[in-house]
């Protein structure tokens, strides 16, 4: 009863109804402090998940210039410019063997290698989930170049840089057993068979049409693999040859390289060799017997024939135009050179028509007069201009052989220990009873009488990150 009573007084006082404003007052100031806090917690959520996108784009970008770098050392790796390049045709060179090497490519997609004149430029690959790169080349010297890779990630960058030095090299030609700027015909009982590693084996031409590299016979076997500068229309496959260790098609065109990047072919610089040659071979000197000669230039015209038995000691230089023929068994410890010349290979011929022991510069004598043919080493003939044929019996050939036109025949056997380049778009052949080893494992590296090519080579202990 004094409850009710109570109550009633309250209310008629008022206060019931204040009660209740004061409740829905604190009620809209805690929804109020909620919202706030809501507020506050999504724009705090927000914003940390903008660092985390900003830090993933930092970290991806990061990556795409590191791969961008990666990408554009691997091609600079097989580039080789001229000996004679300079700070004013670096960039034309580097842009137009790159141009070569990566455009058309599936990483390149549409995009191209440019030249501004001042730099090599190539504009933004695309690296997938919206990451590319793209890079500068700009010289720094002679011999010297700067390699600038920026990548792209959403909205950050990220730049690396590396110098780039010119270092001699070897031609690329010389990646292959066989490179030819003609075509390479093999046909008969040919094998050519890589002595550490079947690739050793492996033959390329550059003539980029049809016929470019032909074999012809269930007796031929090639252990590496066949290259072509052009599609697969340029390799012609007759019969059933092995190619590869392998007779069945289907397997064999996995060892057709095809639109394969045309390598640079060495340039030649004999005139160092040919000042060597010291005793003059002519008309009237007498080539029949079992004779021996040491460091020999065989005049022009003479068409000299050297009998079985012929040892040569050193240097041996034919003038053009000739057509020199060793009938037998003959010893060389030297190398031959021939003269340049448009005279043409019916008239320029070199012709080994019995064994040869070229045994190379190593097996002369420590003599004066052999002091400085020893230090020529690598090589064992470079014929521009001539034909040179093999037509018999071979130990070994230690050192490359370069040639306008190259011929294997009859019964052509033994191993060669260097490159064999053919300088001319004549046909490279090779027919008959040939077998040749292929022993790569101590190629020279500075093979006499080729002139260097220059190869770009990362200087890592450089690399830096600019700031962007």
């Amino acid at each position: 009863m004094t409850y009710q009573k109570n109550r009633a007084r309250l209310r008629r006082a008022g206060w019931a109804g204040r009660s209740k404003g004061i409740a829905y007052v604190l009620a809209l100031c805690l929804v109020t402090a909620l919202a706030v806090m809501g507020i506050a917690f999504a724009s705090v959520t927000g914003l940390e998940l903008r660092k985390a996108q900003n830090f993933h784009w930092q970290q991806d970008a990061q990556f795409a210039a590191e791969s961008g770098l990666a990408y554009m050392t691997h091609q600079l790796s097989v580039v080789r410019l001229p000996a004679s390049t300079t700070q004013a045709t670096i960039v034309s060179g580097l842009s137009g063997v790159l141009g070569n090497i990566m455009n058309g490519t599936v990483t390149m997609g549409e995009a191209v290698v440019t030249n501004s004149g001042s730099m090599v430029y190539v504009p933004p690959v695309s690296l997938g989930d919206d990451r590319t790169f793209q890079a500068w080349i700009m010289p720094l010297g002679d011999r010297r170049c700067l390699l600038v890779c920026s990548g792209t990630a959403g909205q950050s960058h990220r730049t690396v840089s590396v110098e780039v030095e010119l270092v001699p090299a070897l031609a690329r030609a010389f990646d292959y057993w066989v490179a030819s700027r003609g075509s390479i015909i093999v046909s008969g009982s040919t094998n050519i068979t890589g002595v550490n590693h079947p690739l050793e084996g492996s033959i390329f031409s550059d003539m980029g049409s049809a016929g470019s590299i032909t074999l012809s016979g269930g007796g031929v076997s090639v252990s590496g693999n066949l290259l072509v500068s052009g599609g697969r229309e340029c390799v012609t496959i007759v019969g059933t040859p092995s190619v590869g260790g392998t007779k069945d098609p289907a397997e064999i065109e996995n060892r057709i390289c095809k639109n394969v990047a045309s390598p640079d072919f060495p340039e030649l610089d004999l005139a160092p060799l040919v000042a060597l040659a010291t005793n003059l071979v002519d008309a009237s000197t007498n080539t029949s017997g079992t004779l021996n000669f040491s460091n020999i230039r065989i005049a022009a015209g003479t068409n000299p024939t050297f009998a079985a038995g012929t040892v040569i000691n050193g240097v041996i230089y034919v003038e053009a135009p000739n057509q020199v023929m060793f009938a037998g068994h003959v010893t060389i410890k030297g190398f031959i050179v021939t003269q340049d010349s448009d005279e043409g290979v019916n008239s320029c011929t070199i012709d080994f028509n019995g064994t040869v022991d070229a045994t190379g510069v190593d097996a002369l004598p420590d003599t004066p007069e052999y002091a400085a043919v020893k230090q020529q080493t690598g090589s064992f003939l470079l014929a521009p201009g001539f034909k040179v044929s093999f037509g018999g019996n071979f130990e070994t050939i230690n050192g490359s052989i370069a040639a306008d036109q190259i011929h294997f025949s009859g019964n052509s056997e033994g191993v060669i220990k260097g490159a064999v380049i053919g300088l001319s778009e004549l046909p490279a052949t090779f027919e008959g009873s040939v077998e040749i080893n292929v022993d790569r494992s101590e190629i020279h590296q500075d093979p006499a009488g080729f002139v260097k090519s220059l190869a770009p080579e990362a200087d890592y202990g450089s690399y830096g990150e600019p700031v962007n």
